[in-house]
């Protein structure tokens, strides 16, 4: 999936970070760590 395919596909208004936080909560924990490393790729 490309970056504009996946900004598109976030709710008009909410920013990736926000939207992200609240798809935690129905993630398992392993998920939870890929999207903390998406937002924050070690370098």
């Amino acid at each position: 999936m490309s970056q504009s395919e996946f900004d598109s596909a976030l709710p008009n208004g909410i920013g990736l970070a926000p939207y992200l936080r609240m798809k935690q909560e129905g993630m398992t924990e392993n998920e939870s760590r890929i999207v903390e490393w998406l937002l924050n790729p070690v370098t």
